[in-house]
């Protein structure tokens, strides 16, 4: 009988404290991100003490705000990487796309696939898929991948480099990105051969061409063979290859193996510096007087504290990096070291990104050239969230991401009308494991803003796959109305990855994928777009990945 009383007690009593104490934890963490979300943390620092600048609150409303364009991004394998003929299954994905109310698709055009001789192009795979998608009423964006696919997260193919080009290795030690132990990058030709002379001749032609001729070439001959789709519409969009992955960096986190070190790079470390090939060197003793990069620069997968470049001052690193010092004394190796925010420390950075940017500013020219100036261009800049919260930005900096780089890429942009895509909008502050010290959104917010500084087009992608991820579906789309909010155009949202199963009529992945295309195209109905019980489901998810990287 007690033990029945109790029972009741307990039903009646606690039961309802307990679910009053959960739900008001969840809100109060949804309050929190909400909060988060509508300005730019202010205790962010870039290096030399000046703080990112802060994205005010806009209370402007949405009921007219222009609509968010959705593009799918086609599978990598989209064209037959041995026939050059587009494949079926992404040939049977296309109405699914057009069902779903999706304004496009997005599709790689790989240079190792379609240049396989130099000055010999096939794009016949590539003017299949564009006249299906004539045929349906889908817009295309095009990428010029002027990279190799493998080795990266999400690779499920292998499209090297154009034979033709790697068979230069030995001769031309300029060609590729070298790290400090002189391993090479065969992901993408080095900005050191932009103005080289050095690769085949185009056919009946017997002058040798530099890397930047190699691209104009490219697109030019991809134009011819599509100008009827750009006329039609239907190509409205050439994304331009800038670097690895198609972005505009540094390879200073790889993935695959190299050859002097085979675990490769591993999430958070800090990377490491491309600026060891002989035309990095060079340069380096030119504009500098520097016979090699600076000493303490550490190694992929180190902690930004355990890299003398990097560290920060004993006194100014947390508890727990204090206590290993007790143990592990490490100020005697940083005492007289060069740093990130010395002088020289300084001077070598803006070198590495001085040059990064250079790159961007002559390929994006000579696309602005050949596609002219009606067609929309855009450029691909990666959202490296993690050690953001670190004073030296360790990882944004080895990939040449230096100092107010956002604003400095989107004013270099601005030059020739190019759109600035950036990802990882499906990423929460705080959901990662606290020693990444990663602030995804405070940097996509800062994008956004530096787009509307410049006033260039902004465009999103997903840095991961996450459309089974209610939680980071709706991140996405908070992360647009910022953007909107902010006063920038959102020129599109190009979802990662399509896949069938994404399609199959009637699963809840699709159901999710038709309300956010839904809601991107009316973002003002989209905080009513969820039930109350996913609304629950998001929050106490939201809150169990905070509680998790806290522990972590």
């Amino acid at each position: 009988m007690k033990m029945f009383t109790g029972s009741i007690m307990f039903n009646q009593v606690c039961l309802p404290l307990f679910i009053a104490f959960i739900v008001g934890f969840l809100l109060n963490n949804v309050r929190g991100e909400l909060a988060s979300s509508s300005s730019v943390r202010s205790d962010l620092q870039l290096r030399g003490g000046k703080k990112v600048q802060s994205v005010k609150r806009t209370k402007s409303s949405l009921k007219d705000a222009p609509r968010v364009p959705v593009f799918l991004m086609m599978p990598l394998d989209t064209v037959n990487s041995t026939s050059g003929e587009l494949s079926e299954n992404a040939a049977e994905l296309l109405p699914g796309a057009k069902e779903v109310s999706a304004d496009g698709i997005m599709v790689d055009v790989w240079w190792g696939l379609c240049e396989q001789e130099a000055g010999i192009y096939n794009f016949s795979g590539y003017v299949d898929l564009l006249q299906r998608c004539k045929d349906l009423g889908l817009q295309v964006q095009a990428v010029m991948s002027f990279h190799a696919c493998g080795g990266n997260i999400g690779d499920s193919v292998n499209v090297p480099l154009p034979q033709w080009v790697l068979d230069l290795e030995e001769k031309v030690p300029e060609l590729f990105y070298r790290d400090q132990r002189g391993d090479p990058s065969r992901e993408y030709i080095s900005l050191s051969c932009d103005e080289l002379a050095v690769f085949p001749p185009k056919k009946d032609s017997k002058q040798a061409r530099t890397a930047l001729q190699l691209y104009e070439d490219f697109m030019t001959a991809f134009l011819e063979a599509t100008q009827d789709f750009v006329k039609a519409g239907v190509l409205v969009e050439i994304q331009v290859g800038c670097g690895p992955c198609g972005e505009l960096r540094y390879p200073s986190y790889p993935l695959s193996p190299r050859e002097h070190f085979p675990a490769g790079w591993r999430w958070p470390g800090i990377g490491e510096m491309q600026c060891y090939d002989a035309g990095m060197l060079r340069s380096l003793k030119n504009e500098l007087g520097l016979p090699s990069p600076l000493p303490g620069l550490g190694c992929y997968n180190d902690a930004p504290d355990d890299a003398p470049f990097w560290a920060r001052p004993i006194q100014d690193q947390g508890a727990v990096q204090m206590l290993l010092s007790c143990v592990i004394p490490r100020q005697e190796k940083f005492d007289g070291e060069i740093r990130h925010d010395t002088p020289e420390g300084q001077k070598f950075l803006s070198w590495y990104f001085s040059l990064l940017l250079e790159h961007g500013s002559k390929i994006l020219s000579v696309a602005r050239r050949v596609f002219g100036d009606e067609m929309r261009l855009a450029a691909k800049v990666s959202g490296i969230h993690w050690l953001r919260a670190h004073p030296s930005h360790a990882a944004e900096a080895t990939a040449g991401y230096v100092g107010d780089y956002l604003h400095d890429i989107c004013q270099m942009l601005a030059k020739t009308n190019t759109v600035l895509d950036f990802t990882c909008f499906e990423m929460l502050d705080g959901s990662q494991s606290w020693f990444a010290m990663s602030r995804p959104e405070d940097l996509v917010r800062n994008a956004a803003q530096a787009a509307a500084e410049a006033n260039i087009g902004f465009a999103g992608e997903n840095a991961l796959f996450c459309w089974q991820d209610e939680s980071a579906v709706e991140q996405v789309e908070a992360q647009c109305e910022q953007a909107v909010r902010l006063g920038v155009k959102m020129e599109g949202f190009t979802l990662l990855r399509l896949e069938s199963w994404l399609l199959q009529k009637g699963s809840p992945q699709r159901e999710t994928l038709e309300r956010f295309i839904s809601n991107l195209n009316c973002l003002s109905r989209r905080s009513s777009s969820r039930s109350l019980r996913t609304k629950l489901s998001i929050m106490a998810k939201r809150a169990y990945d905070k509680f998790m990287a806290s522990q972590t």
